[in-house]
């Protein structure tokens, strides 16, 4: 993978707005939001887009097992 001058947090965000995903970073402090809005000043290279879009975890880092047999558990029918 190319290496960037940029956060690794810009540019997996920068990947999330290729794709077309909503995406809201969490950040509370000014440096943090600025380096947020940067992230429209540069773009990543389809090798680099194609290296991380084979990261696939079925949309999820978490498979959230605890709540296995809670009627409110949001991917009951999820194989893991």
């Amino acid at each position: 993978m190319e290496i960037y001058t940029r956060l690794i947090s810009g540019s997996s965000l920068m990947n999330q707005i290729d794709r077309g995903v909503v995406t809201i970073p969490k950040s509370v402090t000014k440096s943090r939001l600025q380096q947020n809005i940067d992230i429209f000043n540069f773009s990543l290279s389809k090798e680099d887009i194609a290296y991380l879009d084979g990261f696939d975890c079925n949309g999820r880092f978490c498979p959230m097992k605890d709540g296995l047999g809670n009627p409110h558990h949001p991917f009951e029918n999820d194989e893991f």
